[in-house]
């Protein structure tokens, strides 16, 4: 059970990841397209940390 949800969870921050990158890559100037998906992508990692250690 924990190792399915572990992979749900997964699944879901590489989509979340991957639908941040595109919002931003298309709404964003050239210069903060390589930042800000950098920066929501720590901020998401953060996140699925404090929910795999609630979790586990």
């Amino acid at each position: 059970m924990n190792s399915i949800n572990n992979n749900v969870v997964l699944t879901d921050v590489r989509s979340t990841i991957h639908e941040i990158y595109s919002f931003y890559k298309g709404y964003t100037p050239k210069l903060s397209t390589h930042i800000i998906p950098i920066i929501g992508g720590i901020a998401i990692a953060i996140v699925a940390t404090i929910i795999m250690v609630m979790y586990f």
